[in-house]
């Protein structure tokens, strides 16, 4: 799960690589569900809240905003 490397403090750039990979193979059920789990993690990623985070994320994966 995405959320799952952004807690173990994966490298950001990496997370998007496994994002944009599983963006592609339609594996990103509920882009609202992503940002739910992301968001006690957001601080700590210098982002607001789970919504930013996952949109952040988004920008490094090279997806554009859903």
């Amino acid at each position: 799960m995405i959320a799952d490397l952004v807690e173990a403090n994966q490298d950001l750039s990496l997370v998007g690589d496994v994002l944009s990979d599983a963006h592609r193979a339609g594996l990103i059920a509920s882009p609202t569900k992503l940002a739910q789990y992301l968001e006690p993690l957001a601080r700590r990623n210098q982002q607001p809240s789970g919504p930013k985070l996952r949109n952040h994320l988004y920008e490094v994966a090279g997806i554009s905003h859903e």
